[in-house]
């Protein structure tokens, strides 16, 4: 009985952990692009602990990816892509966190097609690891190697500066622009490629 008794309580507690876990799911109309990786819609529901603009619009991020600031090549490219994707559509947004300002961090799919995979299959973002689920890892480092294979927009640059490394080297007092770190080693076109610790 005892064992049973364990058992079940452990089962009780995976099923916590996963409910835990689930994504927030919600449909969300698009009305506004603020970059390549940022957009305003306005959601089918009340979000708890999102941040609601004047217009009742929720800001929201792509989670796992970060597209060229405004001082960047390809930022004005990956924004109107970004436009012509979702803009004026209904989106689905799989919401894994709410940042400090109340901005949603999700996975934006758009009949069934991952948006932030697209952005970055397309070479208008770098995949921002520390930000990805696990579940999602494979496909965002799919989309990135075919983008920097084919030389796609930010990969068109000779040493392209992520937009998280001068932020970082801005508010240290840094002017000077750094070298791109790299992300995965080996060759891009090696399928023995992995992520550097």
């Amino acid at each position: 009985m005892r064992g049973f008794l364990g058992l079940f309580f452990f089962f009780c507690m995976l099923v916590c952990a996963a409910s835990a876990l689930a994504r927030e799911v919600t449909l969300c109309y698009v009305t506004n692009i603020v970059d390549g990786n940022t957009f305003s819609c306005l959601p089918g529901r009340s979000i708890k602990g999102a941040e609601r603009n004047g217009d009742k619009t929720l800001i929201v991020k792509l989670k796992g990816i970060e597209s060229p600031e405004k001082y960047q090549p390809c930022h004005r490219q990956a924004k109107e892509n970004l436009r012509s994707l979702i803009r004026g559509k209904i989106v689905r947004l799989e919401i894994k966190n709410i940042d400090r300002y109340g901005r949603l961090s999700a996975y934006v799919f758009e009949r069934g097609k991952n948006i932030n995979i697209e952005q970055l299959r397309l070479g208008y973002a770098w995949t921002y690891l520390e930000n990805i689920d696990g579940y999602y890892f494979s496909d965002f480092y799919e989309a990135e190697k075919e983008a920097k294979k084919l030389d796609l927009c930010i990969w068109k640059e000779t040493n392209p500066l992520l937009p998280w490394v001068r932020k970082e080297k801005m508010n240290n007092g840094e002017n000077k622009d750094v070298k791109i770190p790299q992300m995965f080693s080996g060759d891009i076109n090696d399928d023995k490629t992995t992520l550097k610790k």
